[in-house]
């Protein structure tokens, strides 16, 4: 979280911010403001004419401006540290001070960090069109037999409950006609459960950021 005109951050190469933002390294900027002092650093090199700074009125390219200013004002050794906030840039030393704090805080709760694989390691993904018709094919049998047997039709396997390792969810990403059917693979649940007992789980995918979300 942001700090304080007036708190000091202190750490490793980090400059504390005085009450009138002077003296402020900058260390940590998000979508073009600083995280310490507070300052609009964008729209400081928007008024200076500087490179990265955006004229174009679409918000991919302001997107885009907002990420190059803030990378550019950690300095060329800007590190992006949060995969959800791509416009979250923070320093070398501020990075280097984060991954010794998690260091610190891995050892005293004796845990290891364990990296995993989304695809085929966790989850089946497939665009499979005949996946959906299978689907279609299994629930309208369901259907029969609740309607046959005077229970309570089933629900459709997308709209069951997440916890369940046998249903498959689907969902489509934004402007992309295909359909993806996904499924946990089985015991996922359980492997996950045991694991995080003794490591500090992360997941890492080579799909886009919004495939990822």
């Amino acid at each position: 979280s942001s700090a304080s005109g007036g708190s000091d951050r202190g750490g490793d190469g980090a400059v504390a911010a005085t009450t009138d933002g002077a003296a402020c390294a900058h260390t940590i900027v998000v979508k073009g403001m600083c995280g310490n002092c507070g300052k609009d650093l964008a729209k400081e090199r928007e008024a200076g004419g500087a490179p990265g700074s955006s004229s174009s009125s679409s918000s991919k390219a302001g997107s885009a401006a907002a990420a190059a200013s803030a990378a550019a004002a950690v300095g060329s050794g800007g590190h992006q540290i949060v995969h959800n906030v791509p416009e979250l840039f923070v320093s070398q030393s501020e990075a280097e001070r984060a991954g010794r704090e998690d260091a610190r805080r891995l050892l005293a709760s004796r845990k290891l960090t364990l990296i995993l694989d989304l695809d085929l390691t966790l989850i089946h993904a497939t665009t499979d069109a005949t996946v959906g018709e299978r689907l279609r094919r299994r629930a309208a049998r369901k259907q029969r037999r609740a309607a046959e047997g005077g229970g309570k039709p089933q629900a459709h396997p997308s709209s069951r409950d997440f916890h369940d390792d046998i249903a498959v969810y689907q969902f489509a990403l934004p402007g992309s006609p295909l359909l993806y059917y996904v499924r946990l693979r089985p015991g996922t649940r359980k492997f996950l459960e045991v694991l995080a007992e003794r490591f500090e789980l992360h997941v890492y995918t080579m799909g886009s950021r919004v495939y990822a979300h």
